[in-house]
């Protein structure tokens, strides 16, 4: 008897790779993006305290792109939408869009009301900004509907991650020093980060390692590889705080989020996630407790993005605000306690609605059983 056709393909396809340095990436991205929330809570008048916690700031800046990387590189090692594209397309958009359309008004009424982010006046632009951190759900949308035409040959998209990142890393530098024309300049100094033409060359970037991966079935121990990225880190970082963007003819954009556009961020972002990607494996087989908590970070990352800033800021303004005012290196032992609070509670606001009727909203899958479904 012959099996039907569908059949025989999902017999003969391999199975889908897993990295567990990919969920060690996202867990780092996913601290590291907390702590661009609370690294701006600690007193920095001048001196050490702006100094220390400038760099704090620019170092974490590093996790947005390492998600854009990340979100290249599972796409290219599983192949896209091979599951069929109206299906592939339409799961990609409940896990941005709904959240979006969900936390929006969230965040809306909090910074109006609560916050003081937020006035009467500004509230168009903060929507057309993309809902302040909530611009991430808009921007991974735009990267897949581009991956739709992305080749699936290896060669071709390791060309096109070259091509790719020198128009970001042009538009990037243009951005910043110019000279461009009027429309496009404020296009690309209030709107650039979340347009996917200026992250388009980490996302091509990680196509082209998944696309790598995958033709390889590589999921082994590249420790040379690591270390090396490892060993680059730090030139990497010491070249994106030395380098004066402020003299630049748009230097302030270069602040906020608009450091994440910097062109100077893109070796530590690539060092960053070679390290981690390549390396994290042959830890985490020593050591399976961080293997689970990576994970568990890793699958709570959506929610934990999503849900920290309103924590940091009840926690920072209640709890903490008065060791925060403190000189440095006092003002470490907030951040860190504030640091650490933000995430736990992060994650533990993430559990709940995932396991709630809410759970669409921060990405998750419903945790409800067959029987419940049917109900």
């Amino acid at each position: 008897m012959t099996k039907p056709a569908e059949e025989v393909g999902a017999a003969r396809a391999p199975a889908p790779l897993h990295l567990d340095g990919a969920d060690a990436l996202r867990a780092l991205a996913t601290l590291a993006v907390v702590v661009v929330h609370t690294c701006h809570w600690p007193l920095q008048n001048s001196g050490a305290d702006l100094r220390v916690w400038s760099w704090v700031d620019l170092g974490s800046r590093f996790c947005v792109p390492a998600f854009v990387v990340l979100s290249g590189l599972l796409l290219g090692l599983r192949g896209g939408a091979a599951e069929g594209r109206g299906r592939w397309v339409g799961r990609r958009l409940r896990r941005t869009l709904l959240p979006f359309a969900v936390w929006a008004p969230v965040y809306c009424a909090l910074g109006l009301w609560v916050t003081g982010d937020i006035d009467g006046d500004g509230l168009a632009a903060w929507l057309l900004g993309g809902g302040g951190h909530l611009y991430f759900l808009l921007l991974v949308p735009q990267l897949y509907a581009v991956s739709l035409l992305w080749p699936r040959r290896l060669g071709p998209s390791l060309w096109l991650a070259g091509a790719a990142m020198a128009v970001q890393l042009t538009i990037d530098t243009l951005r910043l020093a110019g000279p461009m024309p009027s429309t496009l300049e404020q296009l690309a100094l209030w709107k650039g980060y979340e347009l996917f033409p200026f992250w388009i060359g980490y996302f091509a970037a990680g196509i082209a390692a998944g696309r790598l991966l995958a033709l390889r079935r590589d999921t082994s121990d590249h420790p040379r590889a690591a270390l090396a990225c490892a060993a680059a880190i730090p030139p990497a970082f010491v070249l994106l705080v030395s380098l004066p963007v402020d003299r630049l003819r748009n230097g302030d954009f270069a602040q906020g989020t608009g450091a994440f556009l910097r062109p100077a961020l893109v070796p530590l972002v690539l060092a960053i996630t070679g390290a981690v990607v390549l390396g994290a494996p042959a830890v985490l087989r020593r050591r399976p407790w961080l293997r689970h908590a990576l994970r568990a970070l890793s699958r709570d990352s959506l929610g934990v993005y999503i849900t920290h800033p309103v924590i940091a800021y009840l926690v920072g303004h209640f709890l903490l605000s008065s060791l925060l005012k403190q000189a440095f290196p006092v003002s470490a032992a907030g951040f860190l306690l504030l640091t650490g609070a933000t995430l736990a509670l992060a994650i533990l606001a993430t559990r709940l609605i995932a396991a709630s009727p809410l759970a669409a909203t921060i990405g998750a899958p419903s945790r409800r059983g067959p029987a419940a479904r049917r109900g």
